[in-house]
C-alpha cells in the first residue's frame, strides 16, 4: 500500500515538473495551474465584472480568489476600503486552512457539506446578495470513476443550494464536474439504490444536474478547459442569468 502510494506521487511529481502551466503559474506568482482555466472561461463569457461580489467555494490554495479579486479590482485595496464592498468582494471558502490574500475575505477550517458553514457563509453576508459563486470543489480521488462521479456531483449540488440562497437575480454559478451519468440523468433501480447511498437528490439521477440548473438560469453552458489535462474527465458547467424566486 504505502509502495502504490508513493509511486503514484511521484508519477504526479513528474507530471507537475514538466506541465508548462505549473511553471507559469510560479512566474506569475498564482498559487495553482487551475487560475488558468478560470481566466480562460472568464475571457469568453466576462462574469468577473469590476466591484462585484464572488464568493469562491473549494477556494484553497487560493488559485481562483487571486483571479477573482484582480478581475473585480479587489486586489490592491485596503482592509478598510474592503469592508464596505463598494469597490466588490471576495470570499474564499475552504475545509484546508488557507493563506490570507489582498482583497480576499477568508472562511476556512470550514466543510462546505457542513450545515455550520453555510451559517457561517450566510452571517458573514448579512442577507446581501452576490453576483456570482464560483466552485472548483472536487473530491479525493478514489480511481473509481462512478464514485468519484457521484461525489463531485454532491459537491456541485451543495455549491448550487449556496447560490440558490445567495446570488442576485441575473447571477452567475460556475462549478467543476466530471463527466458521467448524473450530469443529464439516468434514472435506474441501480441509480435509486445509489441515490440511497449517497443521499443526493433522486432529481439529479431522474433528470440530471443540467436539468436542476436549466430551472434556475436561463443559460447553461458545458465547457472543458484547454489546460485541462487530456486524460482527464472535468469539465465545467457555467450557468448564467439566475432567475431569483
Amino acid at each position: 500500500m504505502v509502495k502504490g502510494k508513493s509511486s503514484s506521487s511521484s508519477r504526479w511529481l513528474q507530471r507537475q515538473f514538466k506541465d508548462p502551466l505549473v511553471k507559469q503559474s510560479k512566474l506569475d506568482d498564482y498559487r495553482a495551474r487551475s487560475a488558468y482555466k478560470l481566466i480562460e472561461i472568464d475571457n469568453k463569457y466576462n462574469f468577473l465584472k469590476r466591484k462585484s461580489a464572488i464568493v469562491d467555494l473549494g477556494a484553497c490554495p487560493g488559485a481562483w480568489s487571486q483571479v477573482a479579486s484582480q478581475r473585480i479590482g479587489t486586489s490592491q485595496l485596503s482592509n478598510d476600503e474592503l469592508v464596505t464592498w463598494n469597490h466588490g468582494m471576495v470570499l474564499a471558502v475552504d475545509k484546508e486552512v488557507m493563506r490570507g490574500l489582498p482583497g480576499v475575505f477568508v472562511i476556512d477550517r470550514a466543510d462546505i457539506t457542513s450545515s455550520e458553514t453555510l451559517k457561517r457563509i450566510y452571517s458573514f453576508l448579512s442577507q446581501r446578495k452576490v453576483d456570482a459563486v464560483i466552485s472548483d470543489m472536487a473530491p479525493n480521488a478514489t480511481g473509481m470513476h462512478k464514485l468519484d462521479h457521484e461525489r463531485i456531483m454532491e459537491l456541485a449540488n451543495t455549491a448550487f443550494q449556496v447560490a440558490q440562497n445567495c446570488l442576485k437575480t441575473n447571477g452567475t454559478f460556475l462549478c467543476k464536474i466530471f463527466q458521467g451519468s448524473l450530469l443529464n440523468g439516468k434514472q435506474t433501480t441501480l441509480s435509486v439504490m445509489a441515490h440511497c447511498r449517497s443521499g443526493l437528490p433522486l432529481t439529479l439521477y431522474d433528470v440530471g444536474f443540467k436539468h436542476e440548473l436549466k430551472t434556475s438560469f436561463e443559460s447553461v453552458q458545458e465547457i472543458r478547459c484547454q489546460s485541462t489535462r487530456k486524460e482527464s474527465t472535468e469539465m465545467y458547467l457555467l450557468a448564467q442569468q439566475y432567475k431569483e424566486d
